[in-house]
């Protein structure tokens, strides 16, 4: 009976694994913040300019994830297993063209984008060059790995994606460290053991697809569906807008940031790891929503549904209160994870209650974006995510900018914005 697959713990038992998996994406940048941060503060800015390009061009096409996920999850719940191969094969074409085609751009225009819209001078700036021009290298393969794990996750391969995230994560921490403490190749070593990272996850993904490539409709004509381009074209146009917007608010968080100095900067970068800790945990959350909701969609099960995002919410709930207490009660030992510089410490505890409090706020939020995302209600998603960009973060982060010129002020904004993605995304599940 579906209602038993839809029952806590079933949902725990297909969520663990996603929570897992979502929340070792980020241990790319988490390692290099944690293991940077211990030795020189430059490197923590750098680290934060950098991957403020890399990840706002990287964040646009994250539809190669969620639209991916969604479509493919519905077509197996109907049990149109004959279009898979044909959802697979574009996602896949889709990446490698679109991680090409931005990525020359980006490596080329790196100096441009990291002095004149970041706004990195100085030794920030040659240090910033050096990291970025490294990891731009990779930006291919950070692509392809985003459409690899939104295929795995739409077959409901949740236990995969979390093994390929794991080795990925495992190979980063131990690059990095040798890197930077035992060969000491310093900024370049980190950026060298990411690429190499993300590089063996794509191998892996793509060699069990290889395996598997009969069940999955890849064993005859490898061919392009235009349909499921014009469709994956669609959702991405709506994805890419609400992306693009978040992606432009951390952009404009980060380079205000910037602008403050390098402590702010170093501690904005430590802050917004801790930050997404949090967020990429409970997006576990999020992603069964996404792949097992679309699946009964795909069904037409519309009362599993209905039950399944019930009981989303309460767990989000649960997991929202729990890393506010764990944020709140663990300050001292979370902040020594990643510096041990006072001038960072003093400034993160200017901000440190206001990001604990708002994990609640922020979980929620991530389940109502995942129930959409698994309708595919993607125009929805784009028109709040610009109401909320243009009447609540916009005049909040000039606000914190240029009266309380401070972190904390740029930091409000943020959880203005999520707040009002909490109550949109309320509104917009009623009518599913």
């Amino acid at each position: 009976m579906e209602e038993d697959k839809t029952s806590y713990k079933a949902i725990i038992a297909f969520t663990l694994p996603a929570i897992f998996s979502v929340a070792l994406e980020p241990m790319a940048e988490f390692i290099d913040t944690a293991v940077l941060g211990h030795v020189n503060t430059v490197w923590v800015g750098s680290l934060a300019a950098t991957n403020a390009c890399l990840g706002s061009f990287a964040w646009i096409f994250n539809f190669l994830s969620y639209g991916v996920t969604a479509q493919i999850a519905q077509s197996l719940g109907a049990g149109k297993k004959d279009i898979l191969g044909a959802h697979i094969f574009t996602a896949l074409l889709m990446a490698l063209v679109i991680g090409l085609g931005v990525g020359l751009p980006l490596f080329f225009f790196g100096q441009q984008l990291l002095s004149t819209v970041m706004g990195a001078s100085g030794e920030l700036l040659v240090e910033s060059q050096a990291y970025y021009s490294i990891r731009v290298i990779g930006y291919p393969l950070t692509i392809l790995s985003i459409s690899l794990i939104g295929i795995l996750r739409g077959l409901q391969r949740i236990s995969l994606t979390m093994g390929i995230v794991f080795l990925t994560t495992c190979v980063n921490a131990v690059g990095t460290y040798l890197a930077v403490f035992y060969y000491g190749w310093g900024i370049e070593g980190a950026a060298w053991a990411t690429v190499l990272s993300f590089f063996l996850g794509d191998c892996v993904a793509l060699r069990w697809l290889w395996s598997h490539r009969k069940d999955l409709g890849l064993g005859k004509e490898w061919k392009v569906d235009w349909k499921d381009v014009t469709s994956l074209g669609s959702d991405g146009i709506n994805l890419a807008g609400r992306t693009g917007v978040l992606t432009l608010s951390f952009f404009i968080l980060t380079a205000l940031a910037t602008r403050l100095g390098t402590v702010e900067l170093a501690a904005y970068q430590v802050a917004l790891q801790i930050w997404l800790l949090a967020a990429y945990c409970m997006d576990g959350l999020a992603i069964t929503a996404t792949s097992f909701g679309a699946h009964l969609l795909g069904k037409g099960d519309r009362r599993a549904h209905r039950l399944l995002s019930n009981r989303l919410i309460y767990l989000a709930i649960g997991f929202g209160g729990t890393f506010f207490l764990f944020y709140y009660f663990a300050r001292d030992y979370l902040q020594g994870l990643f510096t041990n510089r006072l001038e960072i410490m003093l400034l993160l505890d200017t901000i440190w209650f206001y990001l604990a409090a708002s994990q609640l706020i922020n979980s929620v939020a991530y389940v109502y974006d995942g129930i959409l995302f698994g309708a595919r209600d993607f125009v929805f998603l784009r028109k709040r995510m610009m109401e909320a960009f243009l009447f609540v973060f916009l005049p909040l982060v000039f606000w914190g900018f240029m009266k309380m010129e401070s972190l904390l002020g740029l930091w409000l904004a943020l959880i203005g914005l999520n707040t009002y993605r909490m109550f949109s995304g309320w509104w917009g599940c009623k009518k599913i």
